[in-house]
């Protein structure tokens, strides 16, 4: 098996799918509308952590969404047991899938480059501080264009990675596609009201149990976009330990699983 021709295949239908033109349209059209508001309404600026929050209002969900089909896609034409003739093989459908999900991630966060700079084109100063927002601290516009080119990357291979292994139990695509959506979207809030609960059962302040949980568990680390996120801070070194302890699990499981 070719692991390029592999890859070569996913991203060919990735642009090929009018789904992937829908979702970068919904995840480019709030970031944008900022950027013509600022030009066209008074008393309404923009800035380069604005933009990437408002892009990942719909881009975080989408790009999850857009890893999960490259396998899952797969799975509902069954065209996956063509590969699972030898453990060679599905070792390298399994690495090559990894890389189709990173590419993926990586489109998503070049279009959000591309708008920044449009932003910054039109004025928008990349670096300001936003009072609603904790930006992560970037020296300077490379730096923060890097790790947008990056984060979605990261987003995008690490999500699709834990439920790739998941898939590999529950041969279903829309169950998966259900858990991923589900997981994706409300984590963030289970995130705060289980850090309620602990402050409510033990007396202690919610943001002790928050921490820990973002820390830790930082699966709710790239809803903010690049607001407060940054690929050197802890939370995506944990997110990386995820990677590679799931990235094995899933390469021990497909060579063991029966098609």
């Amino acid at each position: 098996m070719n692991l390029f021709k592999v890859v070569g295949y996913d991203i060919r239908d990735f642009f090929t799918s009018w789904l992937t033109y829908l979702f970068l349209f919904l995840s480019a059209a709030p970031a944008v509308g900022i950027i013509i508001a600022s030009k066209l309404v008074d008393n309404v600026s923009s800035n380069g952590y604005f933009i990437a929050y408002a892009f990942a209002s719909f881009a975080i969900i989408f790009v999850v969404v857009s890893a999960v089909r490259v396998f899952s896609k797969d799975i509902s034409e069954k065209t996956n047991v063509l590969f699972m003739n030898s453990k060679y093989n599905r070792s390298i459908y399994a690495i090559a899938k990894t890389v189709s999900m990173a590419v993926i991630g990586f489109i998503y966060g070049l279009i959000l480059v591309i708008i920044l700079l449009i932003g910054k084109a039109f004025g928008a100063d990349l670096l300001e501080p936003v009072t609603f927002l904790t930006p992560a601290a970037h020296e300077n516009v490379g730096h923060l264009l890097g790790e947008a080119l990056l984060g979605y990357a990261v987003i995008a291979t690490v999500f699709g990675t834990i439920y790739f292994f998941f898939s590999l139990f529950i041969r279903r695509s829309v169950f998966i596609f259900v858990i991923a959506v589900i997981f994706t979207l409300f984590y963030p809030i289970v995130e705060s009201l289980g850090s309620l609960a602990f402050s409510a059962l033990f007396k202690k302040d919610a943001n002790i149990f928050l921490e820990f949980l973002q820390t830790y568990f930082p699966f709710s680390a790239a809803t903010n976009g690049l607001s407060g996120i940054s690929i050197t801070n802890p939370q995506f070194l944990m997110l990386g330990i995820y990677f590679i302890v799931f990235f094995i699990l899933t390469i021990i499981k497909i060579r063991k699983a029966d098609y």
